[in-house]
């Protein structure tokens, strides 16, 4: 909504090296948007070059398939936090996020 108020204001707020520490906790984006479409589209256009990840509750949402993609497009990952996601199994994590090199912080509580 607020990127409509004026142009400039949508260039700065959709400009890529803003969005560093990325909040995306359930209770911040209602739950129709939780989805693996939504989540895609933000990793493809915002996220890539988010440093810390919050994608707790996102349940629905985060497959192994985002999880791979996740890794592709945000190579400056630090801190990720999957907590309630339980489409996502130890040997994804294992697979995928041992090529995440920056990574220090994973979240997985249930």
């Amino acid at each position: 909504r607020t990127s409509r108020v004026c142009r400039l204001w949508r260039n700065v707020s959709t400009d890529k090296r803003l969005w560093h520490i990325a909040e995306l906790t359930t209770g911040r984006i209602k739950p129709r948007y939780r989805n693996e479409k939504k989540l895609l589209w933000l990793l493809e256009n915002r996220l890539t070059e988010v440093s810390d990840l919050n994608l707790s509750g996102w349940s629905e949402a985060v497959t192994p398939h985002i999880l791979q993609r996740l890794v592709q497009l945000c190579p400056h990952l630090v801190g990720l936090n999957l907590s309630y996601c339980h489409k996502i199994h130890s040997e994804n994590l294992h697979t995928h996020l041992s090529t995440c090199h920056k990574l220090q912080r994973l979240d997985l509580t249930n």
